[in-house]
């Protein structure tokens, strides 16, 4: 049995600060980020994180445990009017002892109102990664090419629940079906004040995922990850409004994922998602999101048919398998335009497409990881970060097809 202790906190400083600074009245309404500089909970302890409006019936933010959290780091971003802790301790035996300090400290309440955030979203501020920028822009002099993901001509891509009808039915359903593991990250970087939008997708049968490295750079990314699945339109023009940041919001949300392996020169990042806070069965994620991808061993082969499905500016999901109307393809297997010896295409990616999955229309298998742009844009070859997962010991299980 779990024992509840409740925490309320609210920005009332943080908009007399902002209101004089901008000269406005600013509401209370905006994003939130907690910043704690110590977090060491037994591993049955829970504490999780609410907007203020509902916490009995909305939906928890976070869920925050030993078992995924630790250390110094900022937490993912809250929309609402305030926001609510809520411990969850487990009784322990008096004969248990721990020469451990267990606890939380918070040391800031971050907080931006909604005005402005919906400001910096209109301009589309980008650092790096598409962001939604609650502060100062950061320099972004160093690896710039990783930021130019491009619109080959005309913006082809179509909303993920359209493809059936925009292409060959069987063909399209098959593409929608296999978009479905592939998920919106929304990362709170290291100074707590940006969001930065990436995709992510599930490979193998483990709970593993994998985007870019310069989207999850870290452990510390990697905590302040919030992973969207089904981030996308239940139909084909219902009504739903996809095309913001954050928008069509996935009813599959996970946490504070593990960090398992990163690599900068094949610009990679894995981590292990907890599910319900555990690590030990996926199969009822695996149930919703019709699965996992793979990888071809082999990788990509010249000019064979390919698709893209991504979260483009962190919009809700869309699939991409066009060039000037014509099926996209592989154009070349040397593309240097990030790195030596990427796949190219002129298939069109956004900022935020950053660790889509590149598949190919033969067997539905993953050829490469986007992670460049360019006109050719560029991804990383299957075959190299299978090598290099391999190496070091962490390849998922039934991550490769057979």
């Amino acid at each position: 049995m779990q024992w509840p202790f409740s925490f309320f906190l609210i920005a009332l400083a943080a908009v007399d600060t902002a209101a004089q600074a901008t000269g406005q009245e600013v509401e209370i309404l905006g994003i939130y980020v907690l910043h704690f500089t110590h977090f060491n909970l037994p591993e049955s302890d829970r504490l999780v994180l609410w907007p203020s409006e509902d916490p009995e019936t909305t939906p928890a933010v976070a869920v925050l445990s030993g078992k995924n959290a630790t250390g110094n780091f900022h937490s993912t971003a809250i929309s609402g009017n305030g926001v609510v802790l809520e411990l969850f301790k487990t009784p322990v035996s008096d004969q248990s002892s721990s020469t451990s300090c267990r606890g939380f400290t918070v040391d800031r309440l971050l907080f931006t109102p909604k005005e402005l955030v919906d400001e910096a979203q209109h301009l589309q501020v980008a650092v790096k990664v598409p962001l939604t920028n609650l502060s100062n822009t950061t320099d972004t002099n160093d690896n710039d090419h990783i930021n130019n993901e491009s619109l080959c001509g005309a913006d082809e891509s179509v909303e993920a629940a359209c493809a059936p009808s925009a292409t060959n039915s069987a063909e399209g359903a098959i593409m929608l079906a296999k978009s479905q593991p592939v998920a919106r990250l929304s990362i709170i970087k290291d100074n707590g004040m940006v969001i930065a939008y990436c995709t992510g997708w599930l490979l193998g049968c483990e709970g593993h995922l994998i985007t870019n490295q310069h989207c999850i750079g870290n452990n510390q990314d990697a905590l302040n990850t919030k992973v969207e699945f089904l981030a996308q339109s239940t139909s084909c023009k219902g009504g739903e409004t996809c095309d913001s940041q954050g928008g069509c919001p996935g009813p599959i949300g996970v946490t504070s994922p593990t960090l398992v392996a990163v690599s900068e020169e094949l610009d990679y990042a894995v981590v292990r998602l907890g599910i319900n806070d555990s690590i030990a069965d996926y199969s009822g994620l695996y149930e919703k999101t019709s699965g996992y991808l793979q990888f071809r061993a082999s990788g990509a082969v010249p000019k064979e048919s390919i698709y893209i499905p991504q979260h483009p500016l962190g919009y809700g999901k869309r699939i991409a398998w066009l060039y000037n109307g014509q099926p996209g393809r592989v154009e070349s297997l040397t593309v240097t335009e990030c790195r030596e010896d990427d796949v190219g295409y002129y298939i069109d990616t956004q900022e935020g497409a950053s660790g889509s999955p590149i598949l190919g229309t033969s067997d539905h298998n993953v050829i490469a990881m986007h992670h460049c742009g360019g006109c050719l844009n560029g991804g990383i070859p299957a075959q190299s970060i299978i090598e290099d997962l391999t190496t070091k010991g962490v390849l998922p299980k039934c991550s490769v097809a057979t």
